[in-house]
C-alpha cells in the first residue's frame, strides 16, 4: 500500500471511529475497518463493522439450547465464521464445544472454526490449547494443536480500533 492509500485509509479510519463513537457511546463494542480491495479508480472503499459482544453471547446460548447436535454445531459453526466474532464470542464458543458437544468430531470441528478466526485473540488461543484435552481422539487433539501451531492471534484490546489492510 503507498504512502497517500495509507494516508487516506487511516484518515477515513478515524474519521469513522469519530462517528461511530458518537453513535455507540463509550460501550464495550469494537469497531473493526476492513478494506477488501482497492477498485480501478484508486479510491479505497472500507467495510465498517461494530462488534457486539452482547449480541454473541445470546446467540451462543440460544444455540447451544438447539434440539440436536447437528442442529448445535450448524448454528455454532455459523457463528465462529463471522468476521464481526467478538472476543467474548470466541471464548464462549471454546467452553460451548465442551459443554454441549458430545461428539468429538464435532467438537474438533467447532474448536477447529475457531481457530482458523482472522480476529483470534491471544486469550481465545490459550483456552483452545487448553481445550486439546477434551478432545478423545488422537487424531483430532493433533489436526487441533496443527491448526493452533498456525494461527496469529491479534492482540487488539477491546474497545481498540481494528485496521485490516
Amino acid at each position: 500500500m503507498t504512502y497517500p492509500k495509507l494516508f487516506r485509509a487511516l484518515s477515513l479510519s478515524l474519521a469513522v471511529c469519530a462517528g461511530a463513537s458518537l453513535l455507540v457511546g463509550c460501550g464495550s463494542k469494537t469497531i473493526v475497518i476492513v478494506e477488501p480491495d482497492t477498485p480501478p479508480t484508486g479510491e479505497t472503499e472500507v467495510e465498517v463493522v461494530v462488534v457486539d459482544p452482547q449480541r454473541d453471547l445470546v446467540e451462543i446460548r440460544s444455540a447451544a439450547q438447539l434440539s440436536f447436535e447437528n442442529d448445535r454445531l450448524n448454528a455454532m459453526l455459523r457463528i465462529a465464521k463471522r468476521i464481526d466474532l467478538s472476543r467474548e464470542g470466541q471464548l464462549a464458543l471454546v467452553e460451548q464445544a465442551a459443554e454441549v458437544l458430545k461428539f468429538d468430531s464435532h467438537r474438533a470441528e467447532l474448536l477447529m472454526a475457531v481457530a482458523r478466526h482472522p480476529a483470534l485473540r491471544h486469550d481465545t488461543l490459550l483456552a483452545l490449547y487448553a481445550a486439546v484435552e477434551t478432545l478423545k481422539f488422537e487424531s483430532n487433539r493433533v489436526r487441533l494443536m496443527r491448526a493452533l501451531e498456525k494461527a496469529k492471534p491479534v492482540d487488539a484490546a477491546s474497545g481498540e480500533l481494528t485496521i485490516g489492510v
